[in-house]
């Protein structure tokens, strides 16, 4: 059997070697006289440009070799794209996929009859276009980032010469000002949020800047209450029983114990007896999960159900609709912000 004769591949990377910012080339194609065998060629430039320049010159060159194969016309973008998903399986969580799914399919709605081989930037410039007319620039700028790693895996598998989404420029977020809430704002939903069955969990992530997922994943038994600390070492993603997953966090610093102050250890206490009452209420029909914040039943509470619960909160207390749960997070760890300082020896 005649030993298939691969394409060549080329790369920049910053220069090992030099002191100053280098930029090199590199190229590997097929060694045309020993079959199975490859050779290599580089060039140092001073700009990354010129040197993924020179990359796609000379990967075109050695592609005019009688023994170079085009990839096949009839595999389109589409094709392409839910394979790229399926192999991504295998390396992200299972929420992070779902992630990569949503925004990759609406790539696919827009450009995924087209054939692979000849993707033009011009097309994925269209596309973001056409994404940003119904999408938020954040949600359009993840799905680029995603389709220049498909595309520069596809330069990997030697379906693609290059990588055309790289001719074009990423979308730009417009950096926008989260709001952060006043003393006075923050009397008005905790005023708002008193009767509500989620209180304890407004205020703890409130006072311990924590992700609403990180809050949900929290158990009875990270709860050091002689140290009046609490360890993060989980969190919720996605959302739905198929979707929704509990990992570690993303990074080691996620793993991490936060202090908490007198306030809110007494918070988590009326907590734990209010539970306990519902475990009482319940009777067989408890789950004993072990989480701190629950169902009425001790099954876990899903994190689709937080939100609509907050942004009905915000309407009760006059508050703008445009804030997210997110909002209530203090920046700065382990500090106690001013209004509930003010506030501790009255309504909290």
């Amino acid at each position: 059997m005649t030993m298939r004769s691969r394409n060549p591949t080329g790369f920049v990377r910053r220069h090992p070697g030099t002191k100053s910012v280098r930029w090199q080339g590199i190229v590997k194609y097929p060694d045309w006289d020993n079959p199975g065998q490859w050779k290599q060629r580089s060039a140092t430039f001073s700009k990354k440009g010129e040197a993924q320049k020179w990359v796609d010159a000379a990967i075109g060159e050695h592609r005019q070799k009688p023994s170079y194969q085009p990839p096949p016309r009839n595999v389109t973008v589409g094709d392409y794209l839910l394979q790229w998903l399926e192999s991504s399986a295998q390396r992200v969580r299972k929420s992070t996929l779902e992630s990569y799914r949503y925004r990759i399919d609406e790539v696919i709605k827009i450009m995924g009859k087209k054939p692979l081989v000849q993707l033009q930037p011009d097309d994925i410039q269209k596309c973001y276009m056409k994404m940003a007319e119904t999408h938020s620039r954040r949600t359009v700028q993840y799905a680029a980032t995603l389709l220049r790693g498909a595309l520069e895996q596809a330069v990997n598998l030697e379906l693609l010469p290059s990588n055309p989404s790289r001719k074009v420029p990423m979308p730009r977020l417009e950096r926008t000002e989260r709001p952060v809430l006043t003393p006075e704002e923050a009397r008005q939903f905790l005023t708002a949020a008193e009767t509500h069955r989620f209180r304890v969990l407004w205020r703890f992530i409130a006072l311990t800047g924590v992700r609403r997922g990180e809050a949900l994943a929290l158990r009875w038994e990270d709860i050091d209450w002689e140290r009046r600390v609490v360890t993060i070492q989980r969190t919720f993603s996605g959302s739905g029983r198929k979707r929704r997953t509990l990992n570690t966090p993303k990074t080691q610093r996620g793993v991490r114990t936060i202090a908490i102050p007198e306030i809110l250890v007494n918070e988590l206490e009326a907590q734990r007896r209010q539970q306990q009452l519902e475990r009482q209420a319940a009777g067989d029909n408890w789950e004993d999960t072990g989480f701190v914040f629950t169902t009425s039943r001790g099954t876990l509470l899903d994190p689709s159900q937080i939100t609509p619960a907050f942004k009905k909160l915000l309407k009760k207390a006059g508050l703008p609709n445009t804030w997210r749960l997110h909002d209530l997070r203090y920046p700065n760890l382990n500090k106690i912000p001013t209004f509930f300082v003010e506030r501790c020896d009255g309504d909290l």
